[in-house]
């Protein structure tokens, strides 16, 4: 694959990923909505790291990844990318899934995050 088809391949999934993250969002799954927006981000992020010739790792840190990027962060962004970072792992074990379930479906918690997340996106789709 040459380095435009990887890009595209990780700009597809992050688009991808959106689309899962609203669907399972009006839907009333929030965890998985919010698991979504973490593969967005990510994948998004991969796709720069790849545009700037920089190989992504095969990590889920979305801080780490971003600090090999150009991309400036500040500290809201990197408490924003901290909590945003939890969706992946939180959705995927059993043993922490209940309690993440019950974070994300608060309404406040929700009503918050998803705009966070979407505003998050939009940013990171400037570079």
């Amino acid at each position: 694959m040459g380095k435009q088809q990887i890009i595209d391949y990780w700009l597809t999934g992050a688009e991808q990923a959106t689309v899962m993250a609203h669907e399972s969002y009006e839907n009333k799954h929030s965890d998985w909505a919010f698991f979504f927006w973490h593969l967005a981000i990510e994948k998004l992020i991969k796709g720069i790291l790849t545009k700037q010739n920089i190989t992504p790792p095969p990590i889920h840190n979305l801080i780490e990844l971003l600090k090999k990027s150009n991309i400036p962060l500040d500290s809201t962004r990197i408490e924003q990318l901290g909590e945003i970072g939890t969706y992946n792992i939180n959705a995927r074990y059993d043993n922490l899934k209940q309690e993440f379930y019950h974070k994300v479906i608060e309404t406040t918690y929700h009503k918050k995050w998803f705009p966070i997340c979407k505003e998050i996106y939009k940013w990171l789709k400037n570079y």
